[in-house]
């Protein structure tokens, strides 16, 4: 288990103040350009956020519990969205754009961060990565680190090069991601592992294999964990 710190990035997500921990691990949920529609996800989004604020201005105990609670819920919801069946392109049904986004996560690989797992749906893509590989051995957990590459620049390489690689593999032009992505900290082995497992099951949870093993592309290897 990497060393969880105290130093974080600060990017804006729904015109909110959203703090990365620095080497910290993630999971990371990106979808295709018509995953979702948009107004499901608009009202999702703004459902969370009312949520959230009613829990920052009352005067009751346990924040971070109920706050973790009200984003687990949105992750489901958002699951719901992601695996309901309607009109939509499923760009990564075909092996070639799948395998190009696959080739891409992994061209980072110890560089920015570590795989822990992934799993490539037909319409979205679930991350786990450990960015502790970019801070020094011995680092305080305060001093910066140059050339440190927080996630949302680190997404972005992602979705940039693989739209471009995908697009290229099989011959496709237009858009290919929804703007953004959906992320979580992970705060202990124990969240890492519940994470790692809904990932690696998610194509078993779908109907696309009996076996998560026996999905070309999904990977992640538990021995992390011990």
């Amino acid at each position: 288990m990497p060393k969880i710190d105290n130093s974080v990035t600060e990017r804006s997500r729904n015109g909110q103040p959203h703090f990365q921990h620095i080497g910290g691990v993630f999971s990371i949920t990106i979808s295709a350009h018509d995953a979702v529609p948009q107004q499901l996800l608009d009202r999702a989004i703004s459902r969370r956020k009312d949520a959230i604020f009613r829990i920052e201005t009352d005067s009751f105990m346990n924040k971070s519990a109920r706050k973790a609670e009200v984003h687990k819920k949105f992750f489901l919801y958002m699951e719901e969205l992601l695996h309901a069946k309607r009109e939509q392109e499923y760009p990564f049904q075909n092996a070639a754009a799948a395998q190009a986004v696959v080739d891409r996560v992994w061209k980072y690989d110890q560089v920015y961060y570590g795989i822990l797992s992934y799993t490539v749906m037909p319409n979205h893509v679930h991350l786990q990565l450990d960015f502790s590989v970019q801070c020094p051995i011995g680092w305080d957990g305060i001093s910066p680190i140059k050339g440190y590459r927080n996630l949302a620049q680190v997404i972005g390489h992602i979705k940039g090069g693989a739209a471009c690689d995908v697009n290229n593999a099989i011959n496709r032009s237009g858009k290919l991601w929804r703007p953004g992505y959906y992320d979580r900290y992970m705060r202990n082995n124990a969240h890492i592992g519940t994470t790692f497992w809904y990932f690696l099951r998610n194509p078993e949870k779908a109907g696309l294999v009996a076996n998560w093993r026996d999905h070309p592309f999904t990977y992640g290897t538990p021995t992390f964990l011990t």
